[in-house]
């Protein structure tokens, strides 16, 4: 959830960055957090500053948490109709992977 929070609060600020070729994503796991940055440009150390600096600060907005919240689990709901061997591969790293974040 705050992978997917920080993600959200980021869009505005880098969509000029996206458009110029760079990208980024985060995403969690059993040993933490992985962020990836992407693109050829001299401006990639600021993007990476600008970035880790809004992770520090973590600012989020209550309304957007709750909007994000209920499609989390919404998404975890549906998930008992993904195709059967998604939901084995998903049983199966949970069992394999107790830490891991679905």
């Amino acid at each position: 959830l705050c992978v997917e929070m920080f993600l959200d609060s980021l869009a505005k600020e880098t969509y000029q960055a996206e458009i110029a070729g760079m990208g980024y994503n985060m995403y969690a796991h059993q040993g933490g957090v992985t962020l990836t940055l992407s693109g050829f440009s001299q401006k990639l150390p600021q993007l990476l500053e600008m970035i880790l600096r809004r992770f520090a600060a973590r600012e989020f907005n209550p309304t957007r948490f709750e909007t994000i919240k209920q499609q989390l689990l919404r998404n975890w709901r549906n998930s008992s109709q993904d195709r059967p061997i998604s939901q084995l591969f998903n049983a199966l790293t949970g069992l394999l992977q107790p830490n891991n974040p679905p």
